[in-house]
């Protein structure tokens, strides 16, 4: 069976275009965070309203310095503990974690201008950073939690307890 070619030149266009689209692969802009992700560091600063919890548990509570200094050191050591370890950021845009020594999952999702970071935890919900820098082996994140807290734990909130942290992650 012999084929006859009208244009022979359009054939050879089109068929050349085709293994340009197919033979590519659409890189995703997410691509990047997919791996796993080792924490590195961390640095968090915790405020209560307007004031350091150094200031505020002097001003409230009556400490002196060093022992509010003491109760601000165990407070932040306490949350990079819960920070360490990893987080497994799959192409599927879900994650598992091990952080502190405990395991979560959920999902995750990248702004299109790759500046926010949105993590959707199955038992938390979801949270969203911002991205600092995000290169091939580095992942440095800055975000504020705000809880309520009852430091005196007679049942009323005193206050809002803002947590500024920085977090830094090396993919493995």
């Amino acid at each position: 069976m012999k084929i006859m070619l009208s244009n022979p030149k359009k054939l050879l266009l089109v068929l050349i275009t085709g293994l340009i689209l197919t033979g590519c692969s659409k890189d995703s802009k997410d691509d990047i965070l997919v791996g796993i992700w080792t924490m590195e560091n961390g640095t968090f600063t915790a405020m209560a309203g307007t004031q350091t919890l150094v200031q505020y548990l002097m001003t409230h509570f009556g400490l002196n310095a060093p022992d509010a200094q003491a109760a601000d050191a165990f407070f932040t050591t306490t949350i990079e503990q819960s920070f360490s370890g990893t987080i497994q950021l799959k192409s599927d845009n879900t994650y598992r974690s091990d952080l502190g020594g405990e395991s979560d999952s959920g999902t995750w999702s990248l702004s299109d201008d790759r500046k926010k970071l949105t993590i959707t935890s199955t038992v938390d919900g979801p949270t969203t950073m911002d991205v600092i820098e995000l290169t091939s082996s580095r992942l440095h994140l800055r975000g504020t939690e705000i809880r309520n807290v009852d430091f005196d734990t007679d049942g009323s909130y005193e206050t809002n307890l803002s947590v500024v942290y920085d977090l830094i992650f090396n993919k493995e």
